[in-house]
């Protein structure tokens, strides 16, 4: 997925890929379909990272299409398949070619997997970032909330997921001026961060630069700067 930076601080997704045999595929399903899909796959996942995501669109098009038939339409690798759809639409702008995706995937995993399955927060942590791009907060909040209780539920307290769900709502906050609340969030997941990642990954500096962001809007520089600087040497010397 692709990160989402807003008012100085970053809003971070967790990266989709597919799952694997995700229950039973149907015996209509013909190994050339199967074939024909992942190589459809796999030329969308190359000519995004080339930056051509029209022609990646209709690779993933061509995926999304042939995944009823090799995986089922209540499988979970149909879900991710219209979710890494929809993400790409979200980058090209097509927010109204997003949503139903995006509600589809969230349901088909909701179904298959379950409601307290990491990869169905992931779900509902999609929906809520292309509610927050286009600046509806108040349908993201509950979706980043729900994903934070069932990254907590699956991983517990000190994992890098539950960091990142903590960040993220936090980052809401911050947009929507509950600053008291983003504080709180934005420490944790800065303590997780560093406890689990360690103090020279790049996502412990993204925790430290949305704190320092926070920081910065309450005019409390002499916090931020610090932290500022921190985020800046632990870049610095990843790159």
């Amino acid at each position: 997925m692709r990160n989402m930076w807003r008012a100085g601080v970053r809003f971070l997704m967790i990266p989709i890929v597919l799952l694997g045999t995700v229950g039973a595929r149907p015996s209509m399903a013909s190994g050339d379909d199967e074939d024909t899909l992942m190589a459809a796959y796999r030329r969308g996942e190359e000519l995004k990272k080339q930056g051509r995501y029209a022609e990646a669109a209709a690779e993933y098009e061509r995926a999304v299409r042939l995944a009823p038939q090799v995986f089922g339409d209540e499988d979970a690798n149909t879900a991710v398949l219209m979710n890494n759809l929809a993400m790409l639409y979200k980058s090209m702008g097509q927010y109204a070619k997003t949503e139903p995706l995006l509600v589809q995937a969230m349901e088909i995993k909701k179904k298959a997997l379950g409601e307290d399955h990491p990869d169905y927060a992931t779900s509902l942590g999609n929906l809520a970032a292309l509610y927050y791009s286009t600046g509806n907060y108040a349908s993201a909040e509950p979706l980043l909330v729900r994903a934070m209780e069932i990254k907590k539920k699956a991983h517990g307290e000190e994992h890098a997921d539950y960091a990142t769900s903590l960040g993220n709502l936090a980052v809401l906050y911050y947009s929507t001026g509950k600053y008291a609340k983003a504080e709180l969030l934005f420490v944790r997941a800065m303590e997780v961060k560093k406890k689990v990642l360690g103090e020279e990954h790049p996502d412990y500096a993204l925790s430290l630069n949305n704190l320092a962001a926070l920081y910065k809007a309450m005019g409390q520089y002499s916090k931020a700067e610090p932290l500022y600087v921190q985020a800046m040497e632990i870049r610095k010397k990843a790159l």
